[in-house]
C-alpha cells in the first residue's frame, strides 16, 4: 500500500471518528438548544474560522509542504529550524488574533442579525459567542503547525490521534457546559453557547498535549534525521520565510473558501428572506440547516477529503520535487478515484434519503425543511471534495498562485448570485450560489493540472461513469424500499432509522457488489482482494 494512501487512510478514520462524533452529539445538543442555539453557534464560528485563517497565513499546510521538499532532498536541518522559528510566530499570530476578534465582535455581530428584530438571537447575543470561541485562537495556530511539521514527514498518526481527542474534550465541553447551563441553573440559551464555543479552546489544549507525547516518542527519530543529514549550504531565515509564504498565501485562501461562502450565507441570507417577507425565525431555521446542522451532514462524506488532501500535497510535492512523473500521475489519479467511489454514493444516498436522515438526527419537528434543504444540499459535498483535491494537486505541483485565481473567480460567482439566486428561489438559492462558484473553480483547477501535468484525465472519466452508474443502480432500490416502508411504519424518529437501516443495507451491498464487479475497489488498493481471489477458486 502507497505512502499515500496509507496516510489517507489514517486520517479519513481519524477524521471520521471525529465527524461521527460531531454529528452523534448534535441529537442532545439540538434537544437541549434547538434551532435558535444552533444557528448562534454557527454566527460564532463563520468569523472565528477566517480569522484563524487569516492569523495563520497558511503556514501550517504550508509547513507541510516546505518539510517534504527538503526532507526529499535529504536536507532536515532546514525544515528542523522553520519549526523552531515558527512556533514564536504562530504563537504571537495567535494571541494578536484573539484580540482583534475581540475588538471586531461588536462591529460583525449587526452584519448578521437585525437590531431592530423582535424574534430570534439578538446583536449581544452574536457579539458574546464570537468572543468565548476567540481564545481557541491563542493555541490552534501553535497546534495547527505542529500538525504540519509531523504531516510533512509523512507522519499522519499525530495528527489523527490529537484530532479525535480534540473533538472529544469539546463535545464534554459543549454538552455538559449546555447541560448544566439550561437544565440545572435555567440559564440562558445564549450563555450555553458561549460556553459551548469555548470548548473549542478546552479541546485544543487538549491536543496540544497529545502531539507533545508523539514529539517525545519521535525526538530520537528526528535526531538520527538531523545527524545523518546532506552537507548543504545554510539557508537564512528571511530565505526560508521568502519560500514558505510563497506557498503559504495560497494556503489561506484555500483553507477560508467554504468559509468565506458560509459568511456570504451569514451576512445576507436572513436580510433577503426577510426582505421577501420570511419573518426573521423562520429565516434563522432554514440558515441553521444550511450553515450549522444541515452542514454538519453534508461534512460527513466530505471529511474524506480532507483526510486525503492533508496527505496529497506532501506526497505529490515529494514526488514533483523528485520529478517523477509517474508516481504524481498515479497519485493524481488515485486521489480523484477516493473522491468518486467513497464520496459520490454517500452524497447521492443522503440526497434520495434526506427527510429521513435529517428527521433521525434532528427529530420530526423540522423535517419538512430540512429534509427539503438537504436533499438539495448533499450532492454539494461531491463538489466540496472535488475542489479540495483539485486544489490539493496545484498546491503539489507548485501551482499555488493559479489556484488563488481559481478561487477568488469562484467566490465572485458565489457573492454576485447569492441575493438574486436567493430572491428567486428562495431558501434554496444560497445553495444553487455556491455549487456554480465551486463548479467553476473545479473546470478551472482542471484545467490548469491538465496544462502542467502530464495526466490524462481520458481514462478516469471513463471511470466516473462506470461509478455514477453503479450509483445509480444502488439508489434506485433503496428509493423503492423507502417508498415502501412507509406503507408499514410511521414518521416518528425510530421509524426514521428503521427506513434509513433497510435501504441503506441493501444500497450498501449492491453498491460493494458492483464495485467488485466492475473492478472499482482493486483499480483504487492496486490488486486484487483476497476475498475475491478465494471466490475465483471456490467457482
Amino acid at each position: 500500500m502507497s505512502k499515500l494512501l496509507r496516510g489517507t487512510l489514517i486520517l479519513s478514520a481519524a477524521i471520521f471518528i471525529s465527524k461521527f462524533l460531531g454529528m452523534i452529539y448534535v441529537f442532545p445538543f439540538y434537544e437541549l438548544v434547538g434551532t435558535q442555539g444552533g444557528v448562534l453557534f454557527s454566527y460564532a464560528y463563520v468569523p472565528y474560522t477566517i480569522m484563524l485563517s487569516l492569523s495563520t497565513l497558511g503556514i501550517p499546510l504550508a509547513v507541510s509542504k516546505f518539510v517534504a521538499k527538503y526532507n526529499a532532498l535529504e536536507d532536515y536541518e532546514t525544515g528542523r529550524r522553520l519549526f523552531n522559528s515558527g512556533i514564536l510566530v504562530m504563537t504571537g499570530a495567535g494571541i494578536i488574533s484573539f484580540i482583534l476578534l475581540n475588538i471586531l465582535a461588536p462591529f460583525i455581530a449587526p452584519l448578521i442579525v437585525d437590531e431592530n428584530a423582535t424574534s430570534g438571537n439578538t446583536i449581544s447575543d452574536v457579539v458574546y459567542v464570537i468572543r468565548m470561541v476567540s481564545f481557541a485562537l491563542i493555541i490552534v495556530p501553535v497546534m495547527s503547525l505542529i500538525r504540519g511539521y509531523f504531516q510533512g514527514h509523512q507522519s499522519m498518526e499525530p495528527t489523527a490521534v490529537s484530532q479525535v481527542v480534540e473533538q472529544i474534550i469539546r463535545i464534554i465541553v459543549i454538552l455538559g457546559g449546555s447541560y448544566l447551563i439550561i437544565r440545572v441553573y435555567n440559564g440562558e440559551i445564549s450563555t450555553a453557547i458561549g460556553i459551548s464555543t469555548f470548548g473549542a479552546f478546552v479541546g485544543a489544549i487538549a491536543s496540544m498535549g497529545v502531539l507533545f507525547i508523539f514529539w517525545l516518542k519521535k525526538r530520537k527519530f528526528f535526531k538520527e534525521q538531523y545527524e545523518t543529514a546532506k552537507q548543504s549550504e545554510k539557508v537564512s531565515l528571511s530565505k526560508i520565510y521568502k519560500e514558505l509564504l510563497s506557498y503559504a498565501w495560497p494556503f489561506v485562501f484555500f483553507s477560508i473558501a467554504i468559509p468565506l461562502y458560509q459568511l456570504i450565507d451569514t451576512v445576507t441570507y436572513n436580510r433577503t428572506l426577510i426582505a421577501g417577507g420570511y419573518p426573521q425565525e423562520v429565516a434563522e431555521q432554514a440558515q441553521s440547516v444550511i450553515n450549522f446542522y444541515g452542514h454538519k451532514l453534508v461534512m460527513i462524506p466530505f471529511s474524506l477529503t480532507v483526510a486525503l488532501a492533508l496527505s496529497l500535497i506532501p506526497a505529490i510535492t515529494k514526488s514533483f520535487t523528485l520529478e517523477d512523473s509517474k508516481l504524481v500521475n498515479r497519485q493524481i489519479a488515485q486521489s480523484m478515484q477516493i473522491i468518486l467511489l467513497l464520496i459520490l454514493p454517500i452524497s447521492a444516498g443522503m440526497s434520495v434519503m434526506a427527510y429521513e436522515v435529517y428527521g433521525l438526527f434532528y427529530g420530526t419537528a423540522d423535517m419538512e425543511m430540512g429534509g427539503a434543504l438537504l436533499m438539495v444540499y448533499a450532492p454539494v459535498a461531491v463538489i466540496f471534495g472535488l475542489f479540495t483535491v483539485t486544489a490539493s494537486i496545484l498546491q503539489g505541483i507548485n501551482q499555488q498562485k493559479l489556484s488563488v485565481f481559481s478561487i477568488l473567480t469562484g467566490f465572485a460567482i458565489k457573492a454576485s448570485l447569492n441575493v438574486p439566486l436567493l430572491s428567486l428561489f428562495n431558501e434554496y438559492g444560497s445553495i444553487y450560489a455556491t455549487a456554480l462558484g465551486f463548479t467553476v473553480t473545479i473546470v478551472l483547477n482542471v484545467y490548469i493540472i491538465k496544462k502542467h501535468t502530464s495526466f490524462s484525465f481520458g481514462p478516469l472519466g471513463k471511470q466516473a461513469l462506470t461509478i455514477i452508474s453503479v450509483t445509480i443502480a444502488m439508489i434506485l432500490p433503496a428509493y423503492l424500499i423507502r417508498l415502501g416502508m412507509y406503507e408499514i411504519v410511521g414518521r416518528t424518529r425510530i421509524d426514521m432509522l428503521y427506513i434509513l437501516l433497510a435501504s441503506t443495507v441493501v444500497a450498501g451491498f449492491i453498491y460493494v457488489f458492483l464495485g467488485y464487479r466492475f473492478q472499482l475497489f482493486q483499480q483504487l488498493l492496486g490488486h486484487k482482494i483476497r476475498f475475491l481471489r478465494k471466490t475465483k477458486k471456490e467457482g
